[in-house]
Protein backbone atom coordinates (compact mmCIF):
# COMPACT_ATOMS: atom_id res chain seq x y z
CA UNK A 1 0.00 0.00 0.00
CA UNK A 2 1.30 3.76 -0.96
CA UNK A 3 2.72 5.36 2.31
CA UNK A 4 0.58 8.17 1.62
CA UNK A 5 -2.94 6.20 1.32
CA UNK A 6 -5.01 5.55 4.87
CA UNK A 7 -6.99 2.35 4.42
CA UNK A 8 -10.80 2.42 3.09
CA UNK A 9 -13.63 2.22 5.84
CA UNK A 10 -16.82 1.20 4.31
CA UNK A 11 -20.02 3.40 5.90
CA UNK A 12 -23.64 2.12 4.50
CA UNK A 13 -23.31 2.90 0.40
CA UNK A 14 -20.37 5.00 0.48
CA UNK A 15 -16.87 3.83 0.35
CA UNK A 16 -14.13 6.43 2.38
CA UNK A 17 -11.00 7.10 1.70
CA UNK A 18 -8.13 9.53 2.57
CA UNK A 19 -5.14 10.62 0.25
CA UNK A 20 -2.56 12.97 1.20
CA UNK A 21 0.89 13.88 -0.10
CA UNK A 22 3.59 14.37 2.68
CA UNK A 23 0.41 14.23 5.30
CA UNK A 24 3.26 13.34 8.16
CA UNK A 25 4.90 16.51 7.89
CA UNK A 26 1.69 18.81 6.80
CA UNK A 27 -1.70 17.38 7.87
CA UNK A 28 -4.07 20.28 6.65
CA UNK A 29 -3.54 19.14 2.92
CA UNK A 30 -5.08 15.85 3.78
CA UNK A 31 -7.59 15.11 1.39
CA UNK A 32 -10.81 13.10 1.59
CA UNK A 33 -13.22 11.00 -0.45
CA UNK A 34 -16.51 9.06 -0.59
CA UNK A 35 -16.74 7.32 -3.57
CA UNK A 36 -20.63 5.97 -3.94
CA UNK A 37 -21.63 3.38 -6.58
CA UNK A 38 -24.87 4.34 -7.79
CA UNK A 39 -27.47 4.60 -11.38
CA UNK A 40 -29.39 7.11 -11.94
CA UNK A 41 -32.82 7.37 -12.01
CA UNK A 42 -33.77 9.90 -14.25
CA UNK A 43 -37.92 9.48 -13.42
CA UNK A 44 -38.86 10.42 -9.72
CA UNK A 45 -40.39 7.32 -7.94
CA UNK A 46 -43.77 6.25 -7.00
CA UNK A 47 -43.14 6.06 -4.01
CA UNK A 48 -42.47 9.42 -3.93
CA UNK A 49 -45.61 11.17 -5.64
CA UNK A 50 -47.11 12.36 -2.37
CA UNK A 51 -44.39 15.00 -1.88
CA UNK A 52 -44.57 16.68 -4.41
CA UNK A 53 -48.29 16.69 -5.10
CA UNK A 54 -49.13 18.52 -1.87
CA UNK A 55 -49.93 22.32 -1.62
CA UNK A 56 -46.99 23.85 0.62
CA UNK A 57 -48.58 26.33 2.99
CA UNK A 58 -45.92 28.39 4.68
CA UNK A 59 -44.46 28.45 0.57
CA UNK A 60 -41.43 26.59 1.00
CA UNK A 61 -40.19 24.35 -0.87
CA UNK A 62 -41.40 26.82 -3.89
CA UNK A 63 -42.78 25.53 -6.85
CA UNK A 64 -39.67 26.02 -8.98
CA UNK A 65 -37.36 23.99 -6.35
CA UNK A 66 -39.58 21.10 -6.57
CA UNK A 67 -39.91 20.72 -10.05
CA UNK A 68 -35.58 21.25 -10.26
CA UNK A 69 -35.97 18.52 -7.39
CA UNK A 70 -38.04 16.44 -9.61
CA UNK A 71 -36.35 17.09 -12.64
CA UNK A 72 -33.24 15.91 -11.57
CA UNK A 73 -34.82 12.51 -10.58
CA UNK A 74 -32.82 10.54 -8.05
CA UNK A 75 -30.18 7.89 -7.23
CA UNK A 76 -29.96 4.21 -6.50
CA UNK A 77 -27.16 2.92 -4.68
CA UNK A 78 -26.13 -0.10 -3.47
CA UNK A 79 -26.88 -1.42 0.31
CA UNK A 80 -28.48 -3.32 1.69
CA UNK A 81 -30.80 -2.69 4.82
CA UNK A 82 -29.46 -3.71 8.06
CA UNK A 83 -32.04 -6.88 8.84
CA UNK A 84 -31.20 -8.19 5.08
CA UNK A 85 -27.27 -7.82 4.97
CA UNK A 86 -26.77 -10.95 3.04
CA UNK A 87 -28.98 -10.11 0.42
CA UNK A 88 -26.39 -9.08 -2.70
CA UNK A 89 -29.27 -7.90 -5.11
CA UNK A 90 -30.88 -5.03 -2.65
CA UNK A 91 -30.36 -1.69 -3.55
CA UNK A 92 -31.80 1.64 -1.88
CA UNK A 93 -32.71 5.26 -3.15
CA UNK A 94 -30.81 7.85 -2.61
CA UNK A 95 -32.57 11.77 -2.63
CA UNK A 96 -28.55 12.75 -1.92
CA UNK A 97 -29.37 15.26 -5.18
CA UNK A 98 -32.76 16.54 -3.89
CA UNK A 99 -31.41 17.35 -0.34
CA UNK A 100 -28.52 19.34 -1.95
CA UNK A 101 -31.04 21.50 -3.85
CA UNK A 102 -33.13 21.56 -0.83
CA UNK A 103 -30.40 22.88 1.38
CA UNK A 104 -29.46 25.54 -0.76
CA UNK A 105 -32.55 27.48 -0.86
CA UNK A 106 -32.51 27.42 2.71
CA UNK A 107 -32.33 30.70 4.28
CA UNK A 108 -29.09 31.85 6.37
CA UNK A 109 -30.77 31.68 9.56
CA UNK A 110 -31.71 28.06 8.45
CA UNK A 111 -28.69 27.25 7.27
CA UNK A 112 -27.43 28.79 11.11
CA UNK A 113 -30.27 26.62 12.71
CA UNK A 114 -28.70 23.60 11.44
CA UNK A 115 -25.36 24.36 12.37
CA UNK A 116 -26.17 25.09 15.78
CA UNK A 117 -28.14 21.49 16.24
CA UNK A 118 -25.38 19.65 14.34
CA UNK A 119 -22.62 20.93 16.72
CA UNK A 120 -24.86 20.36 19.94
CA UNK A 121 -25.41 16.29 18.52
CA UNK A 122 -22.45 15.73 17.61
CA UNK A 123 -21.05 16.99 20.85
CA UNK A 124 -23.41 15.27 23.55
CA UNK A 125 -24.87 12.28 21.46
CA UNK A 126 -21.86 11.55 19.61
CA UNK A 127 -19.89 8.65 21.40
CA UNK A 128 -16.26 7.76 20.41
CA UNK A 129 -16.08 4.76 18.29
CA UNK A 130 -19.69 4.82 17.70
CA UNK A 131 -20.64 3.04 14.23
CA UNK A 132 -21.75 5.84 12.03
CA UNK A 133 -25.61 3.32 10.99
CA UNK A 134 -25.48 2.82 15.33
CA UNK A 135 -26.22 6.55 16.13
CA UNK A 136 -29.01 7.73 16.98
CA UNK A 137 -28.78 11.27 15.95
CA UNK A 138 -26.97 11.10 12.79
CA UNK A 139 -26.33 13.45 10.47
CA UNK A 140 -29.27 12.24 8.16
CA UNK A 141 -31.71 12.26 11.10
CA UNK A 142 -30.77 15.79 11.79
CA UNK A 143 -31.08 16.95 8.37
CA UNK A 144 -34.39 15.36 7.77
CA UNK A 145 -36.01 16.93 10.62
CA UNK A 146 -35.04 20.54 9.59
CA UNK A 147 -36.33 19.84 6.36
CA UNK A 148 -39.67 18.85 7.88
CA UNK A 149 -39.03 21.79 9.86
CA UNK A 150 -38.55 24.64 7.45
CA UNK A 151 -41.76 23.24 5.51
CA UNK A 152 -44.22 23.35 8.47
CA UNK A 153 -43.15 26.47 9.75
CA UNK A 154 -43.60 29.60 8.41
CA UNK A 155 -41.25 32.65 6.90
CA UNK A 156 -42.34 35.10 9.71
CA UNK A 157 -41.51 32.60 12.47
CA UNK A 158 -38.22 32.09 10.72
CA UNK A 159 -37.56 35.75 10.59
CA UNK A 160 -39.15 36.70 14.26
CA UNK A 161 -37.34 33.75 16.29
CA UNK A 162 -34.14 33.59 17.88
CA UNK A 163 -31.96 31.37 17.14
CA UNK A 164 -31.48 29.78 20.32
CA UNK A 165 -36.00 29.24 20.45
CA UNK A 166 -35.53 27.57 16.89
CA UNK A 167 -32.96 24.85 18.10
CA UNK A 168 -35.14 24.43 21.82
CA UNK A 169 -38.72 24.11 18.85
CA UNK A 170 -36.45 21.55 17.07
CA UNK A 171 -35.78 19.16 20.17
CA UNK A 172 -39.34 19.61 20.66
CA UNK A 173 -40.17 18.20 17.59
CA UNK A 174 -37.21 15.20 18.04
CA UNK A 175 -38.10 14.45 21.11
CA UNK A 176 -42.01 14.11 19.93
CA UNK A 177 -40.07 11.75 17.21
CA UNK A 178 -38.15 9.76 19.67
CA UNK A 179 -40.92 8.96 22.03
CA UNK A 180 -43.23 7.63 19.21
CA UNK A 181 -40.16 5.59 18.19
CA UNK A 182 -41.03 6.84 14.33
CA UNK A 183 -38.63 9.12 12.27
CA UNK A 184 -40.63 9.95 9.10
CA UNK A 185 -38.10 9.71 5.52
CA UNK A 186 -38.84 13.63 4.34
CA UNK A 187 -39.43 11.91 0.53
CA UNK A 188 -41.37 8.75 2.10
CA UNK A 189 -42.90 9.44 4.89
CA UNK A 190 -44.32 5.84 5.14
CA UNK A 191 -40.61 5.15 5.44
CA UNK A 192 -39.64 4.79 9.25
CA UNK A 193 -35.81 5.85 9.93
CA UNK A 194 -35.68 4.34 13.29
CA UNK A 195 -34.70 0.69 12.55
CA UNK A 196 -35.93 -2.04 14.65
CA UNK A 197 -32.42 -2.81 15.53
CA UNK A 198 -32.12 0.70 17.43
CA UNK A 199 -32.29 -0.95 21.06
CA UNK A 200 -35.65 0.67 23.32
CA UNK A 201 -32.74 1.92 25.99
CA UNK A 202 -30.23 3.88 23.49
CA UNK A 203 -33.84 5.94 22.29
CA UNK A 204 -34.98 6.41 25.87
CA UNK A 205 -31.94 7.88 27.06
CA UNK A 206 -31.91 10.00 24.02
CA UNK A 207 -35.05 11.19 24.22
CA UNK A 208 -34.31 11.81 28.21
CA UNK A 209 -31.42 13.94 27.67
CA UNK A 210 -33.28 15.40 24.56
CA UNK A 211 -35.98 16.52 27.23
CA UNK A 212 -33.40 18.33 29.49
CA UNK A 213 -31.86 20.52 27.03
CA UNK A 214 -34.68 21.73 24.71
CA UNK A 215 -35.18 24.32 27.73
CA UNK A 216 -34.27 28.05 26.57
CA UNK A 217 -32.70 28.57 29.40
CA UNK A 218 -30.44 25.47 29.88
CA UNK A 219 -29.89 25.30 25.85
CA UNK A 220 -28.89 28.94 25.93
CA UNK A 221 -26.15 28.57 28.69
CA UNK A 222 -25.09 25.30 26.88
CA UNK A 223 -24.46 27.01 23.63
CA UNK A 224 -22.30 30.29 25.78
CA UNK A 225 -20.40 27.69 27.66
CA UNK A 226 -19.35 25.12 24.27
CA UNK A 227 -19.51 26.91 21.37
CA UNK A 228 -19.52 31.19 22.46
CA UNK A 229 -16.90 31.19 25.29
CA UNK A 230 -14.18 28.68 23.98
CA UNK A 231 -14.27 30.88 20.66
CA UNK A 232 -13.90 34.08 22.09
CA UNK A 233 -11.74 32.96 24.44
CA UNK A 234 -8.91 31.92 21.41
CA UNK A 235 -10.12 35.32 19.56
CA UNK A 236 -9.62 37.40 22.41
CA UNK A 237 -6.83 36.63 24.79
CA UNK A 238 -5.65 39.78 25.17
CA UNK A 239 -8.68 40.56 27.19
CA UNK A 240 -8.08 41.64 30.99
CA UNK A 241 -10.26 40.90 33.17
CA UNK A 242 -10.17 40.61 37.08
CA UNK A 243 -12.12 37.64 37.10
CA UNK A 244 -10.96 34.16 37.68
CA UNK A 245 -13.75 32.85 35.30
CA UNK A 246 -15.05 35.76 33.00
CA UNK A 247 -18.59 35.92 32.59
CA UNK A 248 -19.57 36.08 28.34
CA UNK A 249 -20.68 39.62 29.10
CA UNK A 250 -17.05 40.56 29.97
CA UNK A 251 -16.31 39.89 26.31
CA UNK A 252 -19.34 41.39 24.19
CA UNK A 253 -18.25 44.82 24.05
CA UNK A 254 -15.14 43.82 22.22
CA UNK A 255 -16.75 41.11 20.57
CA UNK A 256 -18.69 43.50 18.82
CA UNK A 257 -15.57 45.62 18.14
CA UNK A 258 -13.85 42.51 16.45
CA UNK A 259 -16.55 41.94 14.15
CA UNK A 260 -16.70 45.53 13.02
CA UNK A 261 -13.17 44.76 11.98
CA UNK A 262 -13.49 41.06 10.57
CA UNK A 263 -16.78 41.05 8.87
CA UNK A 264 -15.74 42.79 5.42
CA UNK A 265 -12.97 40.37 5.28
CA UNK A 266 -15.14 37.15 5.86
CA UNK A 267 -16.60 36.97 2.48
CA UNK A 268 -13.60 37.36 0.64
CA UNK A 269 -11.72 34.53 2.92
CA UNK A 270 -15.04 32.19 2.37
CA UNK A 271 -14.05 32.79 -1.28
CA UNK A 272 -10.36 31.81 -0.84
CA UNK A 273 -10.92 28.88 1.09
CA UNK A 274 -13.62 26.97 -0.81
CA UNK A 275 -11.31 27.47 -3.75
CA UNK A 276 -8.28 26.40 -1.73
CA UNK A 277 -10.23 23.51 -0.56
CA UNK A 278 -11.91 22.31 -3.89
CA UNK A 279 -8.82 22.56 -5.86
CA UNK A 280 -5.78 20.02 -5.06
CA UNK A 281 -3.48 21.85 -7.69
CA UNK A 282 -4.12 25.08 -5.97
CA UNK A 283 -3.68 24.01 -2.75
CA UNK A 284 0.05 22.69 -3.43
CA UNK A 285 1.29 25.56 -5.43
CA UNK A 286 -0.06 27.69 -2.00
CA UNK A 287 2.04 25.15 -0.22
CA UNK A 288 5.24 25.85 -2.10
CA UNK A 289 4.88 29.37 -2.08
CA UNK A 290 4.09 30.38 1.35
CA UNK A 291 3.37 28.86 4.23
CA UNK A 292 2.55 31.70 6.14
CA UNK A 293 -0.48 31.88 4.26
CA UNK A 294 -2.01 28.97 4.85
CA UNK A 295 -1.67 29.46 8.39
CA UNK A 296 -3.61 33.00 7.86
CA UNK A 297 -6.41 30.85 6.19
CA UNK A 298 -7.09 28.66 9.48
CA UNK A 299 -6.81 31.70 11.40
CA UNK A 300 -9.91 33.20 9.07
CA UNK A 301 -11.83 29.85 8.84
CA UNK A 302 -11.77 30.22 12.51
CA UNK A 303 -12.99 33.67 12.59
CA UNK A 304 -16.07 32.40 10.49
CA UNK A 305 -17.36 30.31 13.58
CA UNK A 306 -16.55 33.20 15.60
CA UNK A 307 -18.46 35.61 13.52
CA UNK A 308 -21.31 33.06 13.38
CA UNK A 309 -21.72 32.97 17.37
CA UNK A 310 -23.07 36.84 17.07
CA UNK A 311 -26.18 35.40 15.61
CA UNK A 312 -26.94 34.73 19.15
CA UNK A 313 -27.53 37.99 19.55
CA UNK A 314 -28.83 39.74 16.51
Amino acid sequence: MNKHTLPKVFCGPAIKARCAINTDKDPYFATGVDCVCCLFCPEWPRDGYNWYLPPRNNGWPTSETISEVVRNGCQVVYVQHRACREDEYQWRLSFSVAEVILLRSWTKIQQIAYHLLKFFAKKEFTKKNCPKEDEVLCTYRLKTLMLWTCEEMSPEWWDSSPVIAMCCELLKILSDWLKRRYFPNYFIPETNLVHQLTTPTQLHQTERRVNYFRKNNILSRWFVENYILPITLTQLQSLNTSKLSPDFMDYMLPLLEYRKVALPLSVEWGFAFQSLRSNTSIRMAIRTKSAGLRLELKSEHSNSNFNLCLHFFQ
